[in-house]
């Protein structure tokens, strides 16, 4: 490959021209859109051919450079026009009008802008047969060309349009600059979600790709009208070789030849890297740019779900800390819970059953259970004996998780809980009734 830098500076720049969409597709902005999808397109073009024809001039796919010709000659009415449009809803937003745009005007605009920067294209590409001298034009290293007849009606049909279309948008953006410093003090409030950063951001990147694009089209002209009109004498005799294929060898081209093609074929990229330099730092695409990495991590590295459940293993396992408060437990198995961590507070003398964790899951008495057959020497309470009187609660209480037991003696026990010291008053036969708050 001759020059390998032509495929990598095309499809780098294709896939930057992407890097802002999702935001400007959620904002449903037909003009930016649609410039964002003919550069795609026309870098795609480039580099594709870059690789295809990097050593030759043969015609090797001919249906490729039948469509792919077609579709670079609407580019260069298509990015002006998106410009153009683009300005238009700019002026239209700083002008004193913006106010009381209604659905109706929304989709009306959106028509507009999806015939400026579809339909005009469309139509210029069907013009662009008119002046077809021949089929295509292949240079060697660079790819496919569009043919033109260089007459007055190529001048009239194919020349003037971009330039027509590049000095309205030059019009339009010095109209929303003016409207802008009239109203600079409401400007900010007036807008709904569009700040002036971002107005000047979508202004400045409308006019630097005009001016580019104008900057192109003017030298482009000056190469292909500087040896004169040639004579439109029929439609016959332009298209008399119409299937003919120019083909030209990049050692057959003078030096001042090739560099001239090397800088215009870089004008779409470096149109793409334009765009990109103006929303590709903004605070959208920061947002934009966080939501992708977290989107890899949870997708591609599964760290999202690594995360959680270490998280979920880190809270099962954690004993509890040494400040802690006393809630009253009903059954053993929140007993369990509490004294994974702890050795057991009574000795193996105590008549009260050792709450271990195999045993709490394999003998967890019920509810009914413990009121059916209550603990030795402790009286029965019935509750449905007095149901209005109710059972009041304990005051919780901070406690220091001692070296013996989350339950030590020292802390005061919850109603009807039983404590180290009953269990031994209730092996040693003597009576004990506890207080009841």
């Amino acid at each position: 490959m001759m020059h390998p830098e032509l495929p990598v500076g095309a499809f780098t720049a294709a896939a930057l021209c992407l890097v802002p969409l999702p935001w400007h597709w959620r904002a449903r902005n037909v003009s930016t859109i649609s410039l964002i999808a003919w550069l795609f397109v026309s870098n795609i073009i480039y580099g594709v051919d870059a690789i295809i024809w990097r050593d030759s001039a043969v015609v090797l796919v001919p249906i490729w450079c039948d469509i792919t010709t077609k579709l670079l000659v609407g580019a260069t009415v298509a990015l002006p026009a998106c410009c153009l449009c683009l300005c238009i809803q700019l002026e239209r937003i700083a002008s004193p009008r913006a106010s009381g745009t209604s659905a109706a005007d929304k989709t009306r605009r959106r028509y507009f802008d999806a015939f400026m920067c579809w339909g005009v294209p469309l139509i210029y590409m069907a013009l662009h047969y008119v002046v077809q001298g021949h089929r295509f034009d292949i240079i060697e290293v660079l790819g496919c060309r569009p043919a033109l007849y260089v007459s007055l009606a190529a001048l009239l049909l194919q020349t003037l349009p971009p330039l027509l279309l590049a000095a309205a948008t030059f019009a339009y953006a010095g109209a929303a600059l003016l409207h802008f410093f009239r109203r600079r003090t409401t400007f900010a409030s007036s807008l709904a979600g569009l700040s002036p950063a971002r107005y000047f951001r979508l202004m400045l990147m409308a006019v630097a790709e005009m001016a580019l694009g104008l900057t192109i089209t003017a030298l482009d002209t000056w190469a292909d009208y500087r040896f004169g009109l040639r004579p439109w004498v029929s439609w016959a005799s332009v298209h008399s070789d119409w299937l003919r294929v120019g083909q030209f060898p990049w050692v057959l081209q003078p030096a001042g030849a090739r560099a001239w093609d090397l800088g215009m074929w870089w004008a779409v990229p470096l149109a793409s890297a334009v765009f990109f330099a103006f929303f590709g730092f903004g605070e959208e695409a920061v947002r934009e740019y966080g939501r992708g990495w977290a989107w890899v991590r949870r997708v591609v590295f599964r760290r999202g779900e690594k995360d959680a459940g270490m998280k979920e293993l880190a809270s099962f396992t954690k004993c509890p800390s040494r400040k802690m408060r006393s809630f009253p437990s009903d059954t053993a198995s929140q007993k369990t819970e509490s004294t994974a961590c702890s050795p057991p507070a009574a000795d193996a003398s105590s008549p009260l059953p050792s709450y271990t964790q195999s045993q709490s899951m394999a003998h967890k008495p019920s509810l009914a259970a413990l009121l059916e057959k209550p603990l030795p020497g402790y009286p029965v309470l019935d509750i449905r004996a007095d149901p209005v009187q109710p059972v009041p609660a304990s005051p919780t209480q901070e406690f220091d998780d001692d070296e013996y037991s989350l339950y030590a003696a020292t802390v005061t026990p919850c109603p009807g809980t039983p404590t180290v010291a009953d269990s031994a008053e209730a092996h040693a036969g003597t009576a004990h009734t506890p207080d009841i708050v």
